[in-house]
C-alpha cells in the first residue's frame, strides 16, 4: 500500500539527492510519464484457494531551479489527480505482487453532482465489534482511510458478457449486502459494453456524461485479463482522487471476476455461496477494506479458511469506510 499523495507544497518537499539533483522519477512523474511497475513475486506454496491483493501499485547543476519551477507550477495548475492505484486481487494460490502506478492528470465533471448536504445511508448497527480489519489506503495522516463519498451515490455498471447463468442475483445480493455494511448506496446503471481495465479513465463524458464514470463490473475471459491464466478468480481496483491537496476520495473503480472459473464454481455443490462470497470480498476491496490474518474474517487472504460472509472485523470496518468525509467539491 502507499500513503504518498504525490504532492509537493513547496521545493523543499521535492525528493533530491544531497547534492540538490532531482530523481528522473520525480520528473517523470511530474510531467505525467508513466512510470514502468516492478512486479515482485513470492513463492507459490500450494493451490489452496487464497485471497490476496496487489497494489496496482540527470539533469546538470544550472538545470536544477528550472525542474524546480516546473513543478511547482505544475502542481499548481493541476487542481486534481490520481491517487495511487491499487489494485487488489483474488487468487488461488499464495502469490503476491506489489505493482505501483503513477498518477495521471485527468478531467473531471461538474462538481457535486447527487451530493446531499449529509450522509445518504448509515452503516448497519453493529452487533458485535472487532480489530480485525485493515484498509488499503490511507490519507496523509497515516490513520484516516481513504473512502467514496458517502453523501452521494456510486453508480455501477455490468458488462454482462460472458456472465455465467445465474451469476447476477448473487452479484446484486452481494452488492446490498456490502451497501447494508457499509451504509454506501449503490444504483445499478444497467450493462454498458466498455472494455474491463485497471487503467480506465475516470470520467469519461462520452459514455457516461457529466459525472463521474460509475464501477465498472465484468465477467473477463483469459484472453481479456493474461492474470486469469493462472488461478487468480477476481481482481479489484478502487479509483481515488484529490483536489488541492485536499483529502483522496474514491470516485469508481473496477472489479474483473473470472468468468470460466466461477462458472464452473456455480455447477458444485454450494457453488453459488462460494461465489457470493468470492464476489462480496472483491466489493469489500472496492470500498476500501484490505485483507487481515485472522481466518475468521472474510477479508481473510484464503477462502475456504473463514466465513463466507462478512464477519465482525469486516463489518466494524466496513462500517468506518462509510463514515467517510463528504466532497461536494469533487
Amino acid at each position: 500500500m502507499t500513503k504518498n499523495d504525490f504532492g509537493f507544497g513547496n521545493p523543499e518537499d521535492i525528493p533530491h539527492s544531497p547534492t540538490g539533483r532531482i530523481p528522473k522519477w520525480v520528473t517523470d512523474e511530474a510531467l505525467g510519464k508513466q512510470v514502468e511497475p516492478e512486479p515482485w513475486r513470492a513463492p507459490t506454496t500450494g493451490q489452496v484457494l487464497s485471497f490476496k491483493d496487489h497494489e496496482r501499485k540527470r539533469r546538470n547543476k544550472r538545470a536544477i531551479p528550472v525542474l524546480v519551477l516546473l513543478v511547482i507550477v505544475l502542481v499548481s495548475i493541476v487542481s486534481r489527480t490520481n491517487s495511487q492505484l491499487t489494485r487488489v486481487v483474488y487468487h488461488s494460490s499464495n502469490t503476491v505482487a506489489i505493482l505501483p502506478v503513477a498518477p495521471r492528470v485527468l478531467n473531471a465533471p461538474t462538481p457535486g453532482r447527487e451530493e446531499s448536504p449529509s450522509p445518504i445511508g448509515l452503516p448497519a448497527p453493529l452487533t458485535a465489534t472487532s480489530s480485525s480489519y485493515k484498509f488499503i489506503d490511507y490519507q496523509s495522516d497515516n490513520v484516516t482511510p481513504v473512502a467514496f463519498d458517502p453523501c452521494r451515490p456510486i453508480h455501477f455498471v455490468v458488462r454482462t458478457q460472458n456472465e455465467p447463468v445465474g451469476a447476477d442475483p448473487i452479484l446484486l445480493a452481494a452488492i446490498a449486502r456490502i451497501s447494508q455494511a457499509s451504509g454506501l448506496q449503490f444504483i445499478n446503471d444497467g450493462p454498458t459494453q466498455e472494455a474491463p481495465s485497471f487503467r480506465r479513465a475516470t470520467f469519461q463524458m462520452d459514455a457516461y456524461g457529466d459525472r463521474w464514470a460509475p464501477v465498472l463490473i465484468t465477467w473477463v475471459t483469459e484472453a481479456e485479463n493474461p492474470d486469469f491464466v493462472t488461478n487468480t478468480e477476481g481482481e479489484t481496483a478502487p479509483s481515488a482522487v484529490s483536489q488541492n491537496g485536499g483529502p483522496k476520495i474514491y470516485v469508481t473503480g473496477s472489479i474483473e471476476l473470472d468468468a470460466t472459473k466461477l462458472a464452473t464454481t456455480l455447477q458444485m455443490s454450494g457453488g453459488a455461496q462460494t461465489v457470493y462470497a468470492v464476489i462480496l470480498h472483491e466489493l469489500g476491496h472496492l470500498i476500501g477494506l484490505a485483507h487481515v490474518i485472522d481466518p475468521g474474517q472474510l477479508m481473510f487472504p484464503e477462502s475456504g479458511h473463514g466465513p463466507m460472509d462478512l464477519a465482525a472485523g469486516d463489518l466494524t470496518g466496513a462500517a468506518i469506510l462509510g463514515r467517510g468525509v463528504c466532497a461536494p467539491y469533487l
